[in-house]
């Protein structure tokens, strides 16, 4: 192997090992929550939900979104996903960019799509922050 060769080599691991570890890390966390959905109440979630928990209302979102644990239900994913977004929950925000984005409960809006996830990357989401870069690149802006 000769030394530009192995120079290659060594850029290209060092580039692209870091993302598919991040990637990797993102489908075992989403795994994860889906599984751990489904073991919880929810009846007991959507009271907490009501009460005005971030976190309960990202979850019940995101049961309704998958059916897992609730029925599916989009406009109901919807409705707590914005509400645990006005609360400053950046997870939120990239499902409502989602939602937007797949056109799910509403009309595909690719702007509304990547404002929600600039938002959320601003909110500390690094997943929203490779959603808005991949999008953006995607485009073809010079």
């Amino acid at each position: 192997m000769n030394d530009q060769c192995l120079k290659s080599t060594i850029f290209l691991a060092v580039i692209l090992l870091p993302l598919a570890s991040f990637n990797c890390h993102a489908l075992a966390d989403t795994d994860a929550k889906s599984s751990a959905a489904a073991k919880i109440d929810p009846i007991l979630i959507t009271s907490m939900a009501r009460s005005g928990r971030a976190s309960a209302q990202l979850i019940l979102g995101e049961m309704h979104l998958t059916g897992n644990g609730l029925p599916l239900d989009y406009s109901e994913a919807l409705k707590w996903f914005r509400a645990a977004a006005e609360q400053g929950e950046a997870e939120a925000l990239r499902r409502l960019g989602f939602m937007y984005e797949s056109g799910m409960g509403v009309k595909p809006d690719l702007a509304q799509a990547n404002f929600l996830y600039d938002l959320a990357a601003k909110g500390g989401d690094l997943l929203s922050s490779y959603r808005f870069g991949y999008s953006y690149a995607s485009i073809n802006v010079p």
